[in-house]
């Protein structure tokens, strides 16, 4: 099977469809070779991000509905935590403390309420 987005000498793979010099995950050179592992920019990425952090929604149903079941006020209500974050980041939260993404990511939570007054 050819991956286009690895770099596998032609030697190895069998055709020259593996030699992408453009590839994503590129590599200088197969086997074992201290180049491989040298520091480069390559990994460096897009830190940026805009998160929804917090929604609170709430909505007071009709006196005139309310009293019709007996009582004098409903409120209904919903809460959300982190429900979107937009990054050109994909691969772990950018907000997390860790930069090898090897935390749990921050959870999203809903929560739905009823309020009633007698």
């Amino acid at each position: 099977m050819v991956d286009g987005n690895r770099w596998s000498p032609r030697e190895v793979s069998g055709t020259a469809d593996t030699e992408n010099p453009n590839a994503d995950w590129p590599r200088l050179t197969w086997g074992n070779n201290a180049n491989n592992n040298r520091k480069s920019t390559f990994w460096m990425k897009n830190g940026r991000y805009l998160r929804l952090k917090n929604v609170e929604v709430t909505y007071d149903l009709p006196k005139a509905f309310a009293r019709k079941v007996y009582m004098s006020n409903i409120r209904l209500g919903f809460v959300g935590e982190n429900l979107y974050t937009w990054s050109p980041f994909k691969w772990w939260d950018p907000e997390g403390n860790n930069e090898s993404g090897s935390n749990y990511p921050i959870s999203r939570t809903y929560s739905f309420s009823v309020q009633v007054e007698f």
